[in-house]
């Protein structure tokens, strides 16, 4: 006979494993551009180039080393592809609502932690980040905040350092879960941050004698980035993220109203969602205070996740409240009760339906694969490609790509951080993609002044257009005997 506890469990990994598959079914022709800029490293990787995203080029310009780690056996096996990303994705989200379902292991509310587990994997902000390190780092920070919460510290530790290497920010757990040991036990847990840095020591080692820096230089193009031309309009990180599609505020609106009332509950949210959610609150100021672009939207997933955590218990905390209030019988309370779950169901239910619709490929990602193509067969092996958005193109092209905005060219940042938005032209590329109308940074009324674009005409000469209302468009440079005097 299985127990009733038993039967309770198959059935919450059975509703976890249902709306993981049926979302990754969805997004299986989904994937962020920047997805394939860790497969094009993974690939030089194994083909003996070193870690870089052109051959020859060392560079430590990858946010995560454990994805791209994790896509070299990959990429062993053949070409990455969409549905790759979208398998490896959905196992890395399994795992993170797995690891949120134990929080509530040893909790009279079992049933609630599947049910806020299938809500945060269902979050549609991160399956719109398939491709990504995101599902992976978030999943790596839940397991340690189950291992911590066990008083398994060593573990922890092992586990935050994989999370540092799967993404860098995931090192605000550490402050977190340092600010926690000091509150409720009044000491610092050492054995958690000791292991953790013997985990990441032999990358930072590594790193620092490569490239000179044990930062990713991404972090400092994006710093620069967030004060110019679109990147600098935008609202304060923590704004942007609440504004993000809309339900972040109704998700904060119901937390609070849950906080307020939540001191007077003799049922209070386990220790493992409770750090989860510091951690997003943390992870949203920390970003908020170094201006991190708010253009990223996979930057928002831990304060999301934190939201839905909130707004979910928030909701059964409510329910509990109007229970006491209307002093209902025992029957009502059973259904007030069932009703904090439909509550929580119909949550899942609306991020599942709203993920599924935006299914499909990445906007332009069909068209980019088109320009890589073309490309591909106008070029020799050497000619190298100047383009905003580098990975579709740079790993279907299989050509030097210079990143216009340059996240792999820490040598260029002066001269961006100073406004030369055109320096890329210095570097005379063979091909450049731009999009209409233009992204800042290219040729065009809105990417750079006038007269820098007509100086790009001269040199440059459209050889085709994609898309339409030609969304995305070629060019060449013109031969050396064409090019005016």
């Amino acid at each position: 006979m299985i127990s009733g506890t038993a039967m309770r469990t198959k059935t919450g990994y059975v509703l976890l494993l249902t709306v993981v598959s049926f979302i990754t079914v969805s997004r299986l022709t989904y994937c962020v551009d920047d997805g394939y800029i860790f497969a094009r490293v993974a690939r030089n990787f194994l083909r003996g180039q070193g870690w870089s995203f052109n051959p020859g080029e060392p560079v430590n310009a990858m946010t995560s080393v454990l994805w791209t780690l994790v896509l070299v056996p990959t990429t062993a096996l053949g070409p990455i592809t969409s549905p790759t990303m979208a398998v490896l994705f959905g196992i890395c989200v399994f795992l993170l609502s797995a690891a949120i379902a134990s929080f509530w292991a040893h909790s009279c509310t079992k049933r609630t932690g599947y049910l806020l587990a299938a809500a945060c994997a269902a979050c549609p902000t991160l399956w719109d980040s398939v491709g990504l390190e995101t599902a992976l780092e978030a999943a790596l920070v839940a397991w340690t905040i189950v291992a911590y919460s066990r008083n398994r510290v060593w573990l922890a530790g092992v586990l935050l350092g994989l999370a540092i290497l799967g993404r860098p920010d995931a090192g605000l757990l550490g402050v977190t879960l340092i600010s926690w040991s000091l509150w409720r036990r009044r000491q610092i847990l050492w054995q958690t941050p000791v292991a953790a840095g013997l985990v990441v020591a032999p990358w930072a080692m590594f790193a620092y004698h490569k490239f000179g820096s044990v930062v990713p230089v991404t972090l400092q193009a994006k710093t620069i980035q967030s004060s110019l031309g679109w990147w600098g309009q935008q609202p304060p990180f923590a704004v942007s993220a609440l504004l993000h599609d809309g339900w972040p505020l109704v998700a904060l609106a119901v937390a609070i109203a849950a906080l307020v009332l939540a001191p007077r509950m003799s049922t209070r949210m386990p220790l493992g969602a409770r750090i989860m959610v510091s951690y997003g609150i943390v992870h949203a100021i920390a970003y908020t205070v170094i201006r991190a672009p708010s253009g990223y939207f996979w930057y928002f997933v831990p304060l999301h996740l934190s939201l839905i955590l909130g707004a979910g218990w928030g909701a059964i905390v409510l329910v509990v409240h109007m229970r006491h209030k209307l002093a209902a019988s025992a029957s009502r309370l059973g259904g007030l009760a069932s009703t904090s779950a439909i509550a929580v169901l119909a949550i899942v239910g609306v991020f599942v339906l709203v993920t599924v619709v935006r299914g499909g490929s990445y906007r332009q990602a069909e068209l980019y694969k088109q320009v890589a193509a073309a490309i591909k067969t106008r070029s020799s092996i050497g000619d190298r490609v100047a383009a905003v958005e580098i990975g579709y193109i740079g790993y279907f092209s299989d050509r030097p790509v210079i990143d216009i905005h340059g996240l792999i060219h820490p040598e260029a940042l002066p001269r961006i951080a100073r406004g030369e938005s055109l320096w890329w032209l210095d570097q005379r590329p063979r091909f450049v993609v731009t999009h209409q109308p233009s992204w800042d940074a290219e040729p065009g009324p809105r990417g750079s002044p006038p007269e820098a674009s007509a100086s790009f005409v001269e040199e440059y000469e459209t050889i085709e257009r994609f898309g339409v209302d030609s969304a995305v468009v070629l060019w060449r440079r013109r031969s050396e005997q064409t090019l005016a005097p």
